[in-house]
């Protein structure tokens, strides 16, 4: 007589972990418009229909809580500002003179006290981490010194 077992994750200690490292594995992969089609098609002759988890449909749903700066933040309009803000500076820290790596944008009058100025390019300015660290927080960031020139602009990061 054959025994039947459990499912073998159910006795591991860590059954979550290996589950994940299981998963992880076909994460990221593409899969072909063919394969796609049969699975399309494997799911219509099981009678299901694909489920449609946006918005209210979905089991997260918590009533729209989104802050609404960060909607406007996900918008394709502030991905514009954003983008063209890089591109006017080439991509250059405007106040060190960094060039590429963590670049960020950022507002030079405040995104919620003047939402008039959102989008406007002359309200926008690039900058590298540790100057808009600096900039915001009025504290250089740990592990990193500012140096200055003589007319008192900052001149560079190490």
């Amino acid at each position: 007589m054959w025994k039947t077992t459990k499912n073998h994750w159910s006795n591991q200690p860590n059954a979550d972990e290996i589950k994940f490292k299981s998963g992880k594995a076909f994460r990221g992969k593409k899969l072909s418009e063919e394969h796609k089609n049969k699975i399309r098609i494997s799911i219509l002759k099981a009678g299901n229909e694909p489920p449609h988890l946006y918005g209210k449909d979905h089991p997260r749903w918590k009533g729209g809580i989104t802050p609404i700066n960060t909607q406007i933040r996900r918008t394709m309009k502030y991905k514009l500002w954003h983008s063209n803000v890089l591109k006017r500076d080439n991509f250059i820290c405007q106040l060190c003179g960094v060039k590429g790596g963590k670049l960020q944008v950022d507002h030079i009058k405040s995104f919620s006290q003047y939402p008039e100025l959102r989008f406007d390019l002359s309200n926008g300015r690039t900058l590298c981490v540790s100057c808009h660290y600096f900039i915001t927080t009025d504290r250089i960031m740990e592990g990193k010194a500012m140096f200055w020139s003589r007319n008192s602009k900052m001149v560079g990061v190490r």
